[in-house]
């Protein structure tokens, strides 16, 4: 019983650290973009190294096979994700 009286002044330490954290976190910004990291590792930013070795779309140069059906989901994926900031995705739609 005498271990009680540290643990619980640690656990209320600990608990009202992780409060101020909190609390700082949300007054810092960090909760304004949820959705936004999610979709920007999606798409490649112009001029990047991985866009630049991509493979070329010039007629009669070869593609990976199924390049375009990548491209096309990604693309209507975020733009589902665009129109409807709540989008989740459900295969029974």
């Amino acid at each position: 019983m005498n271990v009680l009286i540290y643990l619980l002044p640690v656990a209320l330490l600990l608990g009202a650290a992780g409060l101020v954290a909190f609390v700082w976190a949300l007054k810092n910004g960090q909760y304004e973009d949820m959705d936004g990291a999610a979709q920007r590792i999606l798409i490649e930013p112009p001029g990047s190294k991985a866009a630049a070795q991509a493979p070329s779309s010039r007629p009669g140069e070869a593609r990976p096979p199924g390049a375009e059906t990548s491209r096309a989901l990604l693309h209507s994926a975020v733009a589902a994700c665009d129109r409807d900031p709540m989008h989740h995705h459900d295969p029974g739609r």
